[in-house]
């Protein structure tokens, strides 16, 4: 056991005191490394939840952000997921190893806060350890939540992730400084989940989105590239898709009416199946010659292809009259006695096998066979009619009820809800707008954002214009039948092209009914978003003429308006509201950097940034923390000054001073 103890009691009065929290929602207020790049043990405080990391290229600040953000929410080490450029050549083991060590062990973490309803500081940590060993090509990576209660611990002041002899904590001896007081997680999926469940309670689904959209947002010199295609996917993103219980109830009730229609088809096979069997022992006896033995004139079918129920039925009933006056003196009629008892064991084994019982009784004639049918004896010939006609009215029956129920419900709650969600896109688009036309570009250029459904050949559905058309300018207590028939036609059409489409891939990509629907249901998919641009008294496509500034601009913004939307649509209101950018605002002008910012603070965005010029001291922005990375080449160290922007100054902070357990 390490003799320095891993927990403090008190803080150390000699540094200075932790960032704490001022909002009610979470808000990030410090992330660090231990062990990783060229950092032996380093914080970085966030300021109003907003970070700036600085310096020279080469310095490495997208290498802190590629450690920490969004690695530490999304939990993947792929590159294409890691590094803002997703080069596949950067390998997580080289952020341990750098070529120089054969072995190394390191963290990244990430601190959030925020004030309880009884006033109480609350605080959560995320976090991740790696570790490499030389000549292995895989990191073995494990991840901790720190829990969100009021005395949780707090890293670097009441819990290190080193000893006091530097040496960095094991997966076990963390597990061990943990218990009771947080959780180590062995699987990327269990610790994403939990990240999910405890700050932004988005669903897998969603919660996938985000992750894309950040990552996205996070590219770096975004402004610089411009993509109107990428735009609008991730703006579809960050809507709300269908309730999931509403896409669940929907697809219960069609499962439900395809059970019993299968229950009605498994029936009529099986009663197809007895009556085939009837057909066929009937022409195995004609094959025998004895039919024809008995009546040379019988007008058999070919006893060598598969007779069908209509001829075999008419020889049968023809057999009948011509044989009518055949011989039936006792011996003939004790010979067929014992053929006939045969025959008759032969039916109750087959009926058996199937769950269904024969009955026979002698009469002067001779034996009258009945199946029991619902409790009533049928004879078998009139019971296959019988059930012939049954099985197609039900059918008809399950269909109709299956349409009802499909109709009532499409009609009822599902076009309310996708009624609902896009007056809310539309909602939201006017507001984005709104906050686009108060803030015009230092040359007079403002924005809006269009939301414009697909015409039908881009994929839309069959007759999405017109029911649009309903759906958003027709309240649904005022819709007329013919209303309301267009919308569900068109609904219904998804569903049947989704099924159509997973019928034909049989695959796994078919999914379950309630991914069929979600698919089939999904509004988002109908729509597409562009840019348009004010300028010289009309509005114009972003991909027209422009500086590449004002292109950027055009971009960059949406992007923000993106992440908004998915911490906005959330119902919990107490998540973080994270945005990531690499080389922030490379390309656009000091006056439209202020425009950024402004609409930054509006959103309600936290940030963590890096740029090799930026200072991100505007007076749109009430509060930054500001890092300058330094390195020079050949030391294994970078050293971080620190400032802090609060909208009016920039100041100069002290160092933390909290990179190892007190001595």
């Amino acid at each position: 056991m390490m003799d320095t103890p891993l927990f403090l009691s008190e803080p150390d009065p000699r540094r200075p005191g932790l960032p704490l929290p001022e909002r009610e929602r979470w808000q990030p207020l410090r992330l660090g490394l231990v062990e990783l790049y060229h950092y032996d043990s380093e914080e970085f405080w966030f300021r109003d939840g907003h970070l700036l990391l600085r310096g020279n290229n080469g310095t490495g600040k997208s290498k802190v952000l590629s450690l920490t953000l969004p690695f530490l929410l999304d939990a993947q080490l792929k590159p294409s997921r890691i590094e803002p450029d997703a080069d596949a050549g950067k390998k997580m083991s080289w952020n341990l190893l750098m070529g120089t060590y054969p072995r190394r062990m390191g963290y990244a973490w990430l601190e959030f806060g925020r004030i309880a309803d009884d006033g109480r500081a609350h605080y959560l940590t995320l976090g991740a350890g790696l570790s490499a060993v030389e000549a292995r090509p895989q990191v073995d990576c494990w991840y901790f939540i720190i829990d969100a209660a009021a005395d949780a611990p707090r890293i670097n002041q009441d819990i290190w992730l080193t000893s006091g002899q530097r040496v960095v904590l094991t997966r076990d001896r963390l597990r061990e400084a943990l218990q009771g007081r947080g959780q180590v997680f062995d699987t990327a999926r269990t610790y994403r989940r939990a990240v999910d469940e405890r700050l932004f309670r988005l669903g897998s689904q969603r919660y996938d989105a985000l992750m894309d959209t950040l990552i996205q947002l996070r590219q770096p010199q975004l402004s610089k590239k411009p993509n109107e295609i990428a735009l609008s996917n991730a703006l579809s993103e960050a809507l709300p898709p269908l309730p999931t219980e509403l896409v669940a109830d929907v697809a219960e009730a069609r499962a439900v009416a395809k059970e019993k229609a299968d229950t009605a088809s498994r029936l009529f096979e099986q009663r197809s199946t007895e009556r085939a069997d009837a057909v066929a022992r009937f022409q195995r006896f004609a094959a025998t010659g004895l039919l024809l033995a008995a009546w040379p004139d019988a007008p058999l079918p070919d006893v060598e292809g598969g007779w069908t129920i209509d001829p075999a039925l008419t020889l049968a009933r023809r057999t009948e009259q011509a044989l009518s006056e055949i011989k039936h003196d006792d011996e003939a009629w004790a010979r067929v006695q014992k053929e006939v008892a045969g025959d008759f064991m032969e039916l109750q084994r087959a009926l058996s096998a199937r769950g269904h019982q024969a009955q026979a009784e002698q009469s002067d004639w001779g034996l009258i066979v009945h199946v029991l049918y619902q409790n009533r004896p049928e004879r078998p010939d009139a019971l296959a009619l019988r059930l012939a006609e049954e099985i197609t009215q039900r059918n008809e029956l399950l269909t109709a009820k299956e349409r009802e129920i499909l109709e009532n419900h499409l009609q009822a709650e599902i076009a309310a809800e996708i009624q609902r969600l896009l007056q809310a896109a539309d909602a939201q688009r006017n507001l984005i707008n709104r906050e686009l036309h108060r803030r015009p570009t230092s040359t007079g250029v403002r924005y809006r954002l269009l939301w414009l459904p697909l015409s039908e050949e881009e994929g839309a559905p069959v007759g999405f214009e017109a029911a649009r058309k309903r759906l958003l300018n027709i309240n649904a207590d005022l819709r007329t039948a013919q209303d309301r028939s267009v919308v569900g036609a068109m609904l219904q059409q998804r569903i049947a092209a989704e099924r159509e489409r997973a019928d034909v891939s049989a695959g796994p990509g078919g999914g379950s009914l309630a991914d069929q629907l979600a698919r089939a249901l999904d509004y988002r998919r109908w729509h597409q978003f562009r840019v348009e641009r004010w300028q010289d008294g009309s509005w114009r496509k972003l991909s027209g003429p422009a500086s590449s500034g004002e292109r950027a601009l055009g971009l960059t913004v949406p992007l923000f308006a993106a992440v908004a939307s998915f911490y906005t649509q959330s119902n919990y209101t107490l998540a973080p509201r994270l945005m990531l950018l690499d080389e922030a605002f490379a390309g656009i002008d000091d006056a439209a950097r202020a425009h950024c910012m402004g609409l930054i603070r509006e959103f309600d965005l936290d940030f963590v940034i890096t740029s090799e010029r930026e200072w991100a001291c505007y007076a749109e922005l009430p509060g930054v923390s500001i890092c300058q990375l330094q390195r020079k080449e050949g030391i294994d160290a970078v050293y971080v000054s620190r400032w802090s922007w609060d909208g009016r100054a920039r100041v100069r902070e002290a160092d933390p001073d909290r990179r190892f357990v007190p001595q």
